[in-house]
């Protein structure tokens, strides 16, 4: 995120600091391998699909409250900060103008090792450098991601067909 920061910052991909920070991040995999907030923040800009990142999917809020891990449960910070997350994750948000914003476009081919096309977003949700994976996340939880992404896809395509068959 630094090396983006910099860039929004109006900083060319030459100016010493850019090179460094770029140099740090592609020597570390690229952007493919940062922590998941990062990858939110990517998506959020339209540097990073969203099928890149976990689900957070907002309708955890409804389960009903004795359920011991009800997000009513976590510290008010963490409710605070997954709230939004979740409704910004729910609506895939992206920056409106990402795809005309030839700053978005230079980004898309300066932070990651590969052409972004060509990227299989599916496969990099678990992707974390190794510097960066304070706590490895057991399989258990892996595949319950997995299968959040599943029942996302799955939910959209749903409300896809019957939006179509409305209208």
């Amino acid at each position: 995120l630094c090396y983006v920061a910099l860039r929004l910052l109006g900083l060319p991909p030459t100016h010493k600091s850019s090179l460094r920070a770029i140099e740090f991040l592609q020597t570390n995999g690229g952007a493919l391998h940062t922590g998941s907030w990062a990858k939110f923040y990517l998506c959020l800009l339209g540097v990073m699909d969203w099928k890149g990142h976990n689900c957070v999917p907002a309708e955890l809020w409804l389960l009903p409250n004795w359920i011991p891990f009800h997000l009513g449960r976590m510290w008010c910070h963490c409710r605070m900060v997954y709230l939004p997350m979740g409704y910004l994750f729910g609506v895939k948000y992206v920056y409106e103008k990402a795809e005309m914003d030839p700053l978005i476009a230079e980004l898309r081919t300066e932070l990651y090792t590969q052409d972004y096309t060509t990227i299989q977003w599916d496969e990099t949700r678990h992707w974390v450098a190794d510097m960066d994976n304070y706590s490895p996340l057991p399989a258990t939880i892996k595949l319950l991601h997995n299968v959040l992404a599943l029942y996302e896809q799955s939910i959209y395509l749903f409300i896809f067909t019957v939006t179509e068959t409305i209208i």
